[in-house]
């Protein structure tokens, strides 16, 4: 641990058992919670001089009273192999310290980790996105050909977060992303074949199953706070009221089974206000930077009407594209579990981009939209730090910033990339988020991780401090 970088994290801090000792701690959290439902709330702008702040709201006493989060996704799991960005989880964990990480959010896999009746599944053989080409994609490029056992590298990890003080946020990806990369087409029809209306259920029950094997082995005082599934509002589950309130039951399953463990909703729309009645944070995304793509792809692959054998056919896409283009068909033929077809046309897309054209383009968009982009995302922090306030919950913001670019891209880790990510994190810091994760992704299979150390050891300290930069 860094010496004064975190002195306010450690400072006070009981141990999990401590914490447990005091039996009523959570309960009198939840009715700090409850009391303060009709707290007064941010204006847009901010606090003025005359205005204080409100107290971000209690948290159990064991957890750090601020956390720099990390963002693994499923890449801990998928890119495991030799070589690969996650093949020494210890490297990965000295990295996040010398960075000023104290939390990481991963995707625990949970039917990776457990059979349908709860028995541990064993080795999941893992396969490439796209056979061939995969090569030029973010947190989904990947080797494949290697087999993990997700349950006991779980509790590796937990051990060595245990050993370097660092706090564990433990989620799934499964209906949105991770299915993809099970190289056993029995499995994936498994996962996919469970009805939608029971999958957060099934899920909620496995992440229970989780933590109990966790507090068996004494690893459960690393974690965070748990969640049924990344992005319930865009995950493959049922929407609308129906999908709300098959959330709330998930939530209150596992508040019910672990009621010293924080349980949260996550979300991923930042234009919709609010989370479940029962979430114990406020917790969201915020893509608050995607407009500096523009309709790249609504205007292009997203098009009903786009003749995918007539790949040049529009001017805004035609710049980006390379001189040999790779066809279509071989990632449909090469994707078929994807589920989206969005993804596979974004996936497509970006394999064809040619990534010095795409960052001056991109350089030359935020330099024009730079006050646009940063008074949008003032806007959607006040609103949802206002909701927070209200309800009397911690708010975190576990992604967000631009969106998913081309592996090779380097405008993120360019002057103007940075001075976004500099300017969400002063927002982090005014409304007084607990936790927050500055940039889109930010793991150590992700060239902001190599290419920008010191800032991220900088800018993950100053939001530990709370020290406004702009």
């Amino acid at each position: 641990m860094h010496v004064g970088t975190e002195r306010s994290i450690s400072a006070g801090r009981r141990t999990r058992r401590e914490f447990l000792q005091h039996g009523a701690a959570i309960a009198l959290a939840g009715k700090y919670l409850a009391s303060n439902a009709g707290s007064p709330v941010l204006a847009a702008d901010g606090p003025t001089a005359t205005q204080e702040r409100p107290a971000t709201p209690a948290t159990p006493d064991h957890l750090p009273h601020k956390l720099a989060i990390c963002s693994w996704q499923w890449a801990w799991l998928t890119h495991s192999g030799p070589g690969e960005a996650y093949s020494d989880l210890e490297e990965v964990m000295q990295g996040l310290k010398e960075r000023n990480y104290n939390a990481v959010r991963l995707d625990t896999a949970l039917h990776w980790c457990f059979q349908r009746d709860g028995s541990p599944r064993g080795e999941v053989a893992i396969r490439q996105t796209i056979p061939g080409y995969s090569e030029r994609f973010r947190v989904v490029n990947h080797k494949g050909g290697v087999s993990v056992d997700a349950l006991q590298r779980l509790c590796d990890v937990m051990k060595l977060a245990r050993q370097h003080d660092v706090f564990m946020i433990l989620s799934d990806w499964e209906y949105m992303h991770t299915t993809w990369f099970v190289a056993d087409a029995e499995l994936r029809q498994e996962v996919t074949g469970i009805a939608e209306e029971e999958r957060l259920m099934v899920l909620a029950r496995h992440m229970a199953r989780l933590v109990d094997l966790l507090k068996d082995q004494d690893l459960a005082g690393q974690i965070a706070y748990i969640e049924p599934h990344n992005e319930a509002d865009y995950s493959d589950f049922p929407q609308g009221d129906e999908g709300q309130a098959l959330h709330t039951e998930a939530v209150a399953y596992l508040r019910e089974r672990h009621p010293d463990i924080l349980v949260s909703a996550n979300f991923g729309s930042s234009g919709k206000v609010g989370t479940t009645e029962n979430s114990q944070l406020y917790d969201r995304h915020a893509y608050v930077g995607g407009a500096v793509y523009g309709d790249l792809w609504n205007k292009t692959v997203f098009r009903e009407d786009f003749d995918l054998e007539n790949l040049r056919q529009d001017p805004l896409l035609a710049k980006f594209l390379e001189e040999h283009i790779a066809p279509y068909g071989e990632f449909e033929r090469g994707m078929p579990s994807a589920g989206d077809d969005k993804w596979r046309a974004r996936f497509w897309s970006y394999h064809n981009t040619n990534v010095d054209t795409f960052d001056r383009w991109l350089t030359e968009r935020y330099a024009e939209m730079q006050d646009q982009l940063k008074d949008h995302a003032r806007v959607v922090y006040a609103k949802h730090a206002e909701e927070a306030a209200r309800l009397g919950l911690p708010m975190v913001v576990t992604e967000g910033g631009f969106f998913y670019s081309p592996l090779y891209s380097r405008f993120e880790e360019s002057e103007a990339g940075l001075d976004y990510f500099d300017y969400l994190t002063d927002l982090a810091i005014e409304h007084n988020l607990w936790g927050f994760l500055p940039s889109t992704y930010n793991g150590p299979e992700i060239p902001l991780w190599w290419a920008c150390p010191k800032w991220l050891k900088q800018n993950n300290a100053r939001f530990l401090r709370g020290e406004k930069k702009g």
